[in-house]
């Protein structure tokens, strides 16, 4: 192992971009070729208009931390809630607004910790903690994207477990989820950590994989294999066969943390490491051979999301960045001088960058839209 630029990374890494060039521009943004912000959606304006209503009735504060954020071919959908209710369990919604902006719609409300959550062509599934109980217990639901329907708890306390596993959901922290054609999967803490399946449109609980010495804590997955990242840090990657073969460590000792949304492409893995100096490493899923991508970055990094030829990622406050796939130096493309914080989430298409900026209090935090 050998020490780079703040990531810890194997002997044969490369390292193609070890600074970030200076954004032209600075405070206001949109100058000097970085590009401005255009707001799709406000806290201040959809918690007015379209607030998240309780089962007593009464209106939930929400839209201050935002969290995930999730694309499809037309809308941008992401979860918030607001941490500085005194009592925010309850408060938190998913919700959706049009690309070309418009009115928000709640796709489900009165929800606690949404930790991670997946979109298909008809409903947004979503693994969420109760983080009122002691138990830590949880659930994984789903709900039709549109808004406007019934929520549907697809696992919960203790639902019946086959494959000759032990564990169950409650008190186990529901984590990462993905999603295939038919099934659903997660991590949980049990077991020495887990990955389980349910189908999307209900049925029994299958402990997929268990013992696996590190706790998903993000999960994407190929046609052959689930790849998690460790709760734990210390830059381990797990690959989990789908044909139910063993699951073995494809990277250990990566360095960072490396606990931020991943991305896949092929082969490769992009990590991104929320510590400071951020920083992001390109691994092969097939031999595991590591590329530091961009390292020394200005802030840490909590997302990162690809093109056919960039990786573009969260860094400074307010800004999103690029490196070309091929290597290169990276570059800041857009910036947005809010005060409301950093880019919590993004996501790419083909022509824009998506985002959501954490406000420092309810109002403050937006979804943001850039073009590339």
């Amino acid at each position: 192992m050998t020490r780079h630029a703040g990531l810890s990374v194997r002997g044969s890494a490369l390292l193609l971009a070890a600074f970030l060039a200076p954004a032209c521009g600075g405070g206001g943004g949109g100058g000097g070729g970085v590009n401005p912000c255009g707001t799709l959606a406000s806290a201040l304006t959809f918690s007015e208009s379209v607030p998240a209503i309780s089962d007593e009735g009464e209106e939930e504060s929400v839209g201050f931390a935002f969290m995930v954020i999730r694309l499809d071919s037309e809308n941008v959908y992401w979860f918030d809630y607001d941490n500085t209710n005194p009592d925010p369990y309850g408060g938190g919604a998913i919700r959706r607004v049009s690309k070309s902006g418009g009115p928000v719609t709640i796709v489900a409300w009165g929800l606690q910790q949404v930790h991670d959550f997946v979109v298909d062509d008809s409903y947004v599934y979503w693994s969420e903690r109760n983080f009122s109980s002691r138990e830590g217990d949880g659930w994984i639901k789903k709900a039709p994207k549109g808004g406007g329907g019934p929520v549907t708890i697809l696992a919960e306390g203790f639902p019946p477990a086959e494959g000759g596993g032990t564990s169950t959901l409650k008190g186990k922290l529901p984590l990462a989820l993905c999603t295939a054609s038919t099934y659903l999967y997660w991590g949980q803490v049990t077991d020495n950590g887990s990955v389980r399946r349910v189908p999307k449109a209900g049925g029994p609980v299958l402990d997929y994989a268990i013992g696996l010495e590190q706790y998903p804590v993000r999960m994407v997955m190929d046609a052959s294999n689930i790849y998690a990242v460790d709760l734990n840090g210390g830059g381990r990657v797990l690959r989990v066969p789908l044909s139910g073969a063993a699951p073995d460590f494809i990277a250990t000792g990566l360095g960072g943390n490396l606990v931020g949304e991943p991305a896949l492409d092929g082969a490769h893995l992009y990590l991104p490491n929320v510590e400071f100096p951020g920083g992001i490493i390109r691994l092969n899923v097939l031999d595991g051979s590591t590329t530091v991508m961009a390292s020394d970055l200005e802030s840490f990094t909590k997302w990162v999301s690809l093109t056919a030829d960039h990786v573009y990622f969260a860094n400074t406050p307010n800004g999103v960045a690029r490196v070309p796939k091929a290597g290169g130096t990276a570059v800041q493309v857009a910036y947005c001088g809010r005060a409301g914080g950093a880019s919590e989430q993004g996501a790419v298409d083909l022509t824009h960058i998506y985002t959501s900026s954490r406000g420092r209090g309810p109002g403050d935090g937006a979804i943001l839209k850039f073009p590339q």
